[in-house]
């Protein structure tokens, strides 16, 4: 019997290759097991994905050439989450490899952290009744493995964190916290840090190549049961994983936009499932999947904080009618109630938050003359103008000097519409001069450090926070009891069947940043739509009234959560040859699958072009209980030149 490995070689191959072990290093191999292998007339890395014994003739078998004692063997655990990767999302080894590791693991060593096991434990507030009765049920032993917990804004589902995390280490076991955004990792972190010292670790994109190392090695090691970061946290090497936290679980940052597309909540659900470890969701406007699958199909558990943690009212909030504005002649970016509403907490020395949905100054860019659009060339969308005199385009940022003369008329007839954050603050800043104004998006804060500035700016000096949809995201600022909203009718218009939950979800919690402290909260919303049901239901924080509403549009057309889609997208810098592709792409999947598969397509996307590339797409609707492995196996994996295909499973977006 000889003794053989098959290696996933750190090159873009397919396939895994196999290799013979030399006796001398029988004993050091391992699946997971880092090694050097000859390949073609050099050598490669790889990473051992199964060890055989075989009696058939082993001449053509070139032997390992060594184990890289620098690199850790990799626990079960991860090995059989890249498998399952490779397979569901039709990956190669390679790319498995790097989604879950990322570049974290280049050597074992890694130098000491300092850290505070010493430091004494916080004292917790106690567990309200509600909270108590929720970790109860989370808690009891024959129960389900998954759980939502529903909590109004404020409700204090991080106390519920801490206890169930608690009650998981103590038994030796691991614990995932996942948050939506890097930028509430230092509220989330400290959280943790303070009641359980010197067991926490940190991880996201934003730390340096060295700070991932050694947050990795920590975990990897059970130095820290505890990690707690974003959607790439899901990932932490543990083998004694007890507890999975997503928080603020709908948020559209849990799906990965780039290959592979996962949802994190699958790469959760499997591991949950691996480990028997539980699995917890939380929301106060939970996704409409998760929501039917703890109400309707009772598949999960389900838990409800129907209170804020202090027994504070949720805030007032009052829907202004921008198409009464107007036809009274009232057409200011910022409605009379709402000037009035920051004047009065301005006087009362109070914070204030305004969201708006769009960056830029101003988001349409079109001539006065000819009526043409002014388009970034290579994705057909209007340009967005900055007050630092250029045109982006939001899409693929590409950008062009400011310019007043039409590309297509060749007149001196560009003008600038629609409403952005820039305008917005221009606006804030001529009327209330005085205020202490700070804004938040994508264009001022690049960074992490940035982002948590900003926030700490605002908490400790700020009078007015101006932001996108970064600043709904979970910040607890006591002092803050004014909530605007402009812009909403940008989210409830998009050509999406999400659009109305992204809607709710926005406005409920940009809403929940306000009166969180001692003092009632108030928040305006300007609207167009003020009677559609996702803003009235938002308006009342009635999750029960929108998710009636919402459900039954859902099953009408067959969406989510009553079927499971996987988005196909073909993308090619030539239109007919990507629709070409399209439709025989579309005939031959057709005949391969069950009727059960609903399909719908071929047909451009929303935003055709994006960098020069047109996009067609085809959506499949899977029933709940057929694996997503039927549909992507018999999507050919040979494509004509200069067409690409990408698989986009559970597409939290159509666009």
């Amino acid at each position: 019997m000889n003794t053989v490995v098959d290696v996933l070689i750190f090159r873009g191959v397919s396939q895994d290759y196999t290799y013979l072990v030399p006796q001398t290093l029988a004993e050091h191999l391992s699946v997971g097991t880092h090694v050097r292998i000859p390949l073609g007339r050099g050598t490669a890395e790889g990473i051992v994905t199964c060890i055989s014994e075989i009696e058939s003739d082993i001449a053509a078998l070139k032997p390992i050439l060594g184990v890289l004692d620098k690199k850790p063997t990799l626990p079960a655990a991860l090995m059989d989450l890249m498998v399952w990767m490779r397979r569901t999302y039709r990956l190669t080894g390679m790319k498995a490899y790097q989604s879950v590791l990322g570049a974290t693991i280049s050597d074992t060593k890694s130098d000491s952290v300092s850290s505070t096991a010493d430091t004494q434990p916080a004292t917790l507030p106690p567990l309200t009744s509600d909270q108590a009765e929720a970790i109860e049920t989370i808690s009891a032993p024959y129960g389900p493995a998954e759980f939502l917990i529903e909590g109004v804004t404020g409700s204090g589902k991080t106390r519920c964190y801490l206890e169930l995390v608690g009650r998981c280490i103590s038994k030796g076991q691991s614990a995932i916290i996942l948050i939506p955004e890097i930028a509430l990792t230092p509220q989330t972190a400290g959280h943790f840090q303070s009641a359980f010292p010197g067991k926490v670790t940190v991880m996201h994109s934003g730390l340096t190549p060295k700070q991932k190392k050694q947050a990795w090695r920590q975990a990897y090691d059970g130095k820290t049961p505890i990690v707690v970061g974003p959607r790439s946290a899901i990932f932490s090497p543990f083998s004694d994983l007890g507890l999975i936290i997503i928080d603020e679980e709908h948020d559209g940052s849990y799906k990965q936009e780039q290959t592979p597309r996962y949802w994190v909540h699958d790469i959760a659900r499997f591991r949950s499932v691996y480990h028997q470890a539980k699995l917890i969701y939380g929301s106060a406007t939970p996704c409409l999947e998760t929501a039917a699958a703890a109400r309707l199909e009772k598949r999960i558990g389900y838990a409800v904080l129907p209170r804020r943690f202090n027994n504070s009212p949720l805030p007032n909030v009052s829907l202004i009618d921008m198409r009464t504005e107007y036809a009274e002649g009232r057409k200011d970016l910022i409605c009379q109630a709402l000037q009035d509403a920051l004047a009065e907490r301005l006087q009362k020395k109070e914070k204030s938050i305004v969201l708006v949905n769009r960056r830029g100054f101003a988001p349409h860019i079109s001539c006065q003359n000819c009526g043409k659009t002014y388009c970034c060339p290579g994705c057909a969308l209007s340009y967005t103008y900055h007050t630092d005199h250029v045109f982006r385009c939001h899409r693929c940022f590409r950008s062009q000097p400011v310019t007043h003369t039409c590309p297509s008329c060749k007149k001196p007839g560009l003008a600038f519409g629609g409403t952005g954050i820039q305008k917005v603050e221009l606006a804030l800043r001529s009327r209330f001069p005085n205020a202490n104004l700070l804004r938040m998006d994508r264009d001022t804060t690049h960074t992490a450090r940035q982002l948590e500035d900003t926030l700490t700016r605002f908490r400790n000096e700020g009078d007015i926070l101006l932001g996108t949809q970064l600043i709904a995201k979970g910040h607890d600022i006591p002092q803050v009891t004014l909530v605007g909203v402009i812009g909403i009718d940008t989210v409830l218009n998009l050509p999406d069947f999400r659009s109305a939950e992204r809607t709710f979800q926005l406005i409920t919690q940009v809403a929940g940043r306000a009166g969180r402290g001692d003092k009632k909260g108030h928040v305006w919303v300007q609207t167009s739509q003020p009677d559609h049901y996702a803003i009235q239901a938002a308006s009342s924080h009635d999750f029960n009234r929108f998710f009636g509403e919402e459900i039954q549009f859902r099953q009408a057309l067959d969406y989510p959560p009553f079927s499971r889609l996987l988005n196909l997208i073909i993308s090619g810098k030539k239109r007919d040859a990507v629709q070409s592709f399209a439709a025989t792409l579309f005939d031959t999947t057709r005949k391969q699958l069950p009727d059960s598969v609903g399909m719908l397509g071929p047909a451009p996307l929303p935003v055709e072009k994006i960098q020069d590339h047109f996009r067609w797409h085809i959506l499949f609707k899977l029933p709940a209980d057929l694996p997503l492995h039927t549909v992507v196996s018999v999507v050919p994996e040979a494509l004509p030149s200069g067409v690409r295909l990408i698989l986009d499973p559970d597409p939290r977006s159509l666009m």
